[in-house]
């Protein structure tokens, strides 16, 4: 699993498996299709950069088009009724990834909002300490209450909304344990963390008749959460891996994005914003320097060769 999936190999061959030897029908077989034709759509699009040009390539764009055809009518077919278990979570949850993709921000957060609903059903964040549950399975159950977590705070500040999933007490290091053979796993604890940030920020902008004073604790409280998480972030790009690698390299540009993106909200909730110069370039200097690591972002990756290792976590 990685930042671009929802699913382990493991799962995604058995998946994969049982929709080949048909041996899986009703709506579990339509969970399957979204989640295995998802896998692909992003692996063949990525693969896709080796052989431009080649007849290869238009080969893999016309196969690409058409696990996206199969992914899309399957995602039609995924009743609001559906039992829930963790495919339908996994399957969901590849809908609104596949939607941010494309553009599609509205189906996004809908799609998110029906993850967070069917997280909920399974348990939530009392699912993870089951003790009757496999390893593999525990561990993508960690996974995708983690990506479900974080594409709920992510939509409702960046769209406005409404919070899908309550607040619970919820330890980075326990839902994506470190790992320094697998790199990604510093990048899903950091984005953790500042979804806990944007999840406060969403909760004080519904405060009615807010106090200043509050208003400006508040917003010390934030601003030294923030501090405290590019520290982290700080401590991660000095990891010999994450320097000498381009690739996470690209991925921190988007972690650096994300962070001065939610730092300008932060700023944005300061009641004397309007009347204090300094606050005001203060919220300027976070946005240009967002708007600066999106750009730097963006242009190493048209260097990068193996376009595939790359994933791009500038929508969290």
């Amino acid at each position: 699993m990685d930042i671009g999936s929802v699913i382990s190999e493991e799962t995604l061959e058995r998946q994969a498996l049982e929709l080949i030897e048909k041996s899986v029908n009703g709506a579990t077989r339509v969970h399957y299709i979204v989640t295995v034709n998802f896998f692909v759509w992003m692996y063949l699009g990525a693969s896709n950069y080796h052989t431009t040009g080649s007849i290869m390539a238009q080969h893999i764009l016309k196969r690409r088009q058409q696990y996206e055809k199969n992914l899309q009518a399957a995602l039609c077919r995924i009743g609001v009724l559906d039992q829930p278990s963790l495919p339908l979570l996994q399957a969901l949850l590849s809908g609104a990834m596949f939607m941010l993709l494309s553009g599609k921000l509205e189906m996004c957060w809908q799609l998110s909002v029906s993850a967070s609903r069917v997280c909920m059903a399974l348990g939530g964040p009392r699912r993870i300490s089951s003790q009757t549950m496999a390893a593999h399975e525990l561990r993508e159950t960690r996974y995708t209450l983690s990506i479900c977590y974080m594409f709920d705070r992510a939509l409702a500040l960046s769209m406005n909304r409404c919070l899908s999933l309550p607040e619970f007490d919820m330890n980075p290091a326990e839902l994506v344990p470190p790992d320094a053979k697998k790199p990604y796993t510093s990048l899903i604890q950091v984005f953790l963390q500042l979804a806990e940030v944007q999840s406060e920020i969403v909760h004080h902008m519904e405060i009615k008749n807010r106090k200043a004073r509050e208003d400006v604790e508040t917003i010390q409280t934030l601003q030294g959460k923030m501090w405290k998480i590019k520290e982290t972030i700080r401590e991660c790009q000095k990891q010999p891996l994450h320097t000498e690698e381009k690739y996470l390299q690209a991925e921190w540009m988007g972690v650096d994005f994300v962070y001065h993106s939610v730092m300008t909200s932060v700023v944005k909730l300061h009641p004397y914003l309007i009347d204090d110069a300094g606050l005001h370039q203060q919220l300027l200097g976070y946005a240009r320097t967002s708007l600066s690591s999106l750009s730097e972002m963006l242009s190493i990756a048209k260097t990068l060769v193996d376009f595939h290792l790359f994933r791009v976590s500038v929508s969290w």
